[in-house]
């Protein structure tokens, strides 16, 4: 029965705080993990943080057993508004649509990601207890009239976003040994400021020796004049440039920088496991 989901996304929103996880996270876990042992589920999650909570952030997420992660940065994060945190959370949505997103049943997600389905008309489901797929289909159950009896909800021919009910499934313990590919994105909503970013580099990057690291550079790039600080960066780092499509349909990406999509395994922003050292020490 593995092969039914085979190539689906199931996408954990990471809630936190100043780059702190809730600990409410841990129960999604096992959710996501049955998907994939059930159905063939391919895991990943997003977390939102300024960069100030970077640092906080990567520490933790390090520690789950996704395939990967995607983290979006900006000024704006540094204090939850749902305007910033919903443009953030579209802009990942946009590039990915993933097949399943499940949140912790808080205020903040359910806030957000109900506006993220009324606007791109997703099916959503919350105070969800068990998650399963029937042929095609992606089924939520949930409880109704009082807890006396159950609904299945599904969603036909989009993403279904899943609320989780608190403790309902036991906490996943996080290993350290096990670390996912983390994808950071500078995000166009909430702003993020390339002379910091360079700064940062300059400080804890120079001297670095590889040809892993890839820079990748999308939508979230204001100015077309940034690219030269950002190749200033690359150099410190010994870091490859990759842009998306926006960029090179806008007429910025020059010779020597290479295309990638955001399906693709450079997705934006690609910084291996082994690199986490250096970024922990900013």
């Amino acid at each position: 029965m593995a092969e039914d989901g085979a190539g689906r996304t199931v996408c954990v929103y990471l809630e936190n705080a100043c780059g702190h996880l809730l600990a409410f996270s841990d129960e999604l876990i096992p959710v996501a993990r049955e998907l994939k042992k059930r159905y063939g589920f391919t895991i990943s999650g997003l977390a939102l943080c300024s960069g100030n909570a970077l640092k906080n952030l990567l520490r933790e997420v390090q520690q789950l057993s996704f395939e990967r992660i995607d983290i979006y940065i900006g000024d704006a994060f540094e204090y939850f508004e749902d305007g910033n945190y919903l443009e953030g959370i579209c802009e990942y949505y946009d590039s990915h649509r993933p097949d399943l997103i499940l949140a912790p049943n808080t205020v903040h997600s359910k806030t957000v990601l109900s506006q993220l389905a009324s606007r791109k008309r997703l099916g959503m489901c919350a105070d969800c207890v068990e998650i399963c797929q029937h042929g095609e289909q992606i089924v939520a159950t949930r409880p109704v009239y009082e807890g006396n009896t159950y609904a299945d909800i599904c969603a036909t021919g989009s993403t279904l976003v899943c609320t989780i009910r608190k403790n309902i499934f036991d906490p996943h313990p996080r290993n350290s040994d096990v670390a996912a590919n983390i994808c950071i994105h500078p995000c166009e909503a909430a702003g993020i400021n390339s002379e910091r970013l360079l700064s940062v580099s300059n400080r804890h990057f120079a001297g670095t020796e590889s040809n892993q690291i890839m820079i990748g550079v999308g939508a979230g790039l204001r100015r077309k004049e940034d690219l030269d600080q950002i190749r200033q960066m690359a150099d410190l780092i010994h870091a490859d440039i990759g842009v998306t499509r926006a960029l090179v349909e806008k007429g910025w990406a020059l010779r020597n920088i290479k295309l990638v999509y955001p399906a693709g395994p450079y997705s934006q922003s690609y910084i291996s496991h082994w690199v986490f050292q250096e970024l922990l020490s900013i």
